[in-house]
């Protein structure tokens, strides 16, 4: 029978060679089956690593998720398989970020080992991640370290999965929920805003070539640039002047309505014989007759627009402005019109408003009005102990309040002018 334990943590202990053991017996709350779980951690594991471990313990014996020693138990499911089975689940769900999804998937990979158990994961493994990231190069060698937003997409990523992989069994649930508790996002600085400004439409509004339709859509629309490069024309409905977009990053259907400026835009693009998809993208000489799959295909096209985009706004001198910069751009526009975050929010297809919120800055109809009722010279407010006169009136004030040479004013008070520029005598 085991001991009491001294760490606070039931069944729980620590030898007299310095190791950690975990010694519990439990009662599976299922099946009424008493149980036995025995462990020894590794030599030099920290006391915060082994009290974590046997919380872990502890808690999935509670819940029914501790495999009994002797029997299959999930811990022992490497990470390789469980990582394609979670990218096969993505497919499956029709996330339009499947690509983005499938190189974290391979980063991770790459990263923690797929020989690893997924029983065996700490939270060190998973901060690797975060420590790979910070030490990207780029081709001449120099230190090119990722975003803070970039390396936060990857550990959501990694927590959806640790998620996904603890609700199928593969491994201990506790395990997993305690890792993507204690597996925290790194701060981002505050949304990107940045319009067009009014020294630069010029610039755009002289764009030529394939890029104009497509840019001008962006402009108009606020969709993102994946979604104009796969737009295909079964999506646009001309004579009902709508475009029904399925595959969005919400993965949401939403609706866009087809304005006069628009549907000019539409029909200036050649829509050639058996053209599936909406804005014409070349394709580059390596390109040119290399088979792809429509994956594929897509990834290209929307690489292509942007590398072109990137290109022109280099040589037109439009400093910090990328094609996703577009967005922004409609939603200032809406913002100044007058709408809330709640409109800007559904225009571009947002999960919540507050990825709407850091357009909350721009002004609006409210705020103007708001602002408007506030100047230097308004008129003053009376305050109560007060005799609030401007100018030469105080003195007629004064004599109108004398009844039979004595004043009507409150008792402890003297009367003063209340107003800009004149000074006032508390009681």
């Amino acid at each position: 029978m085991p001991r009491a334990s001294k760490t606070g943590i039931k069944g729980l202990y620590r030898g007299k060679d310095g190791r950690w053991y975990i010694h519990l017996r439990w009662t599976h709350p299922t099946t009424g089956a008493n149980h036995e779980h025995r462990e020894t951690l590794p030599i030099g594991t920290p006391s915060a690593a082994a009290k974590r471990r046997a919380m872990m313990v502890l808690a999935a014996s509670i819940d029914g998720t501790l495999a009994p020693q002797g029997e299959p138990s999930p811990t022992t499911n490497a990470l390789g398989p469980a990582l394609d089975a979670y990218a096969k689940h993505c497919e499956e769900s029709g996330l339009a970020s499947l690509p983005t999804k499938r190189g974290h998937v391979k980063m991770i990979r790459k990263t923690i080992g797929e020989a690893r158990t997924l029983g065996s994961l700490t939270l060190a493994d998973c901060e690797k991640v975060i420590a790979v990231l910070r030490d990207v190069r780029d081709t001449d060698g120099k230190p090119a370290p990722r975003a803070n937003g970039t390396i936060n997409r990857h550990l959501v990523t990694l927590r959806a999965f640790l998620a996904w992989a603890g609700k199928r069994g593969l491994m201990e649930r506790a395990h997993a929920r305690l890792l993507c508790d204690d597996l925290e996002l790194l701060p981002e600085p505050p949304g990107r805003v940045r319009a067009v400004h009014p020294d630069e439409r010029d610039a755009f509004a002289s764009m030529t070539g394939w890029l104009r339709p497509i840019t001008d859509a962006a402009r108009l629309t606020g969709m993102r640039l994946g979604e104009l490069t796969g737009l295909r024309w079964s999506a646009v409905n001309m004579s009902d002047g709508s475009i029904t977009l399925t595959k969005t990053k919400a993965n949401k259907v939403r609706t866009v309505a087809i304005l006069p400026e628009l549907r000019a835009v539409l029909e200036s693009v050649p829509r050639g014989i058996g053209a599936a998809f909406v804005f014409p993208i070349p394709r580059g000489r390596r390109n040119a007759e290399v088979e792809r799959t429509e994956e594929h295909e897509l990834l290209r096209r929307r690489d292509a627009a942007s590398l072109a985009f990137a290109r022109w706004a280099a040589e037109h001198g439009i400093e910090g402005f990328r094609f996703h910069d577009t967005r922004h751009d409609a939603a200032s526009s809406i913002r100044r019109a007058g709408h809330g975050l709640d409109v800007i929010a559904k225009v571009l297809g947002h999960g919540s408003l507050a990825m709407s919120a850091r357009y909350a800055h721009l002004p609006d109809d409210a705020t103007t009005v708001a602002l408007a009722s506030v100047t230097l010279f308004a008129r003053p407010m009376p305050v109560a102990g007060f005799a609030v006169v401007n100018g030469p009136a105080a003195n007629d004030a004064e004599e109108a309040g004398n009844v039979g040479g004595k004043s009507k004013r409150a008792k402890g008070f003297e009367p003063s002018t209340f107003s800009l520029g004149s000074s006032f005598r508390l009681p």
